[in-house]
């Protein structure tokens, strides 16, 4: 197990909500990996921003039968794997990796690849920052969206290291290819007796369209154009394409 301190009022209400929701999708019968996740310190630490992941929406997009193709994005110039990795390098996490895609897929509600569409100021709280990272959608690869999507996935990710979203223009450069292991985040009232307050729910995203967070450290994962793949909430890199980090590929970092 990675362990890193972390606020223990967050870290045990997210602990126990998570393994709730586990406990409730996984079948019942031995299983090989652990099924603790994790803990992001900063802004998603709040029970506010992680609690209350166990509602399925139904939807509009079918996850689909054939294997999605790679993306290929164009990479600025300037861009340097390292830039990821430092923008969130005051991250602490409390998780037991998990040592493939399948695992990660099954402790998510909705999996998905697309393109980095931009990053927006998050939702706030007491001791609380975020962000939210735009990802324009190419393929539902597990689950589906609620109705009404936009096309794009909303996701929540601290703020470790400013929650002015110009602070993550070249970390997270637009085009980029992402994939996104994702539960659905709640609109915002505090959770599991804390008194969190959030102060802006709605923030990060248009009206009507839903949150996300990810599914744990290693559920966001980034390539840009011939650069390595990216975990940028592990501070991990690796050769490969992108694509392998989907279900069915054999490309994690933990």
């Amino acid at each position: 197990m990675k362990n890193v301190r972390v606020d223990e009022t967050f870290s045990n209400a997210l602990r126990a909500e998570l393994v709730s929701r586990v406990q409730k999708t996984v079948p019942v019968g031995p299983r090989k990996q652990p099924a603790r996740l994790w803990l992001a310190a900063g802004a998603l630490a709040g029970v506010g921003l992680l609690g209350g992941v166990a509602a399925d929406a139904a939807g509009i997009f079918d996850s689909p039968k054939s294997a999605p193709s790679s993306l290929q994005p164009s990479a600025p110039s300037s861009y340097r794997a390292e830039d990821t990795l430092g923008a969130f390098s005051g991250l602490s996490h409390d998780y037991n990796p998990l040592s493939s895609p399948d695992a990660l897929a099954a402790l998510s509600q909705v999996v998905v690849q697309g393109t980095v569409e931009g990053v927006r100021e998050g939702r706030t709280g007491k001791g609380i920052d975020s962000i939210v990272l735009i990802v324009h959608i190419k393929d539902v690869v597990k689950g589906e969206l609620p109705p009404g999507n936009d096309g794009n996935v909303y996701l929540e990710l601290p703020g470790s290291g400013s929650p002015d979203p110009r602070y993550y223009s070249k970390a997270l450069p637009e085009g980029a290819a992402v994939v996104a292991y994702t539960v659905t985040a709640p609109d915002g009232a505090p959770h599991a007796g804390t008194d969190v307050k959030i102060e802006n729910p709605k923030a990060g995203r248009p009206d009507g369209q839903a949150l996300f967070l990810p599914a744990g450290p290693q559920g966001l994962i980034l390539q840009v154009g011939e650069e390595a793949v990216v975990w940028p909430l592990i501070g991990a890199q690796a050769p490969g394409d992108i694509a392998d980090t989907l279900p069915g590929g054999g490309l994690i970092r933990g």
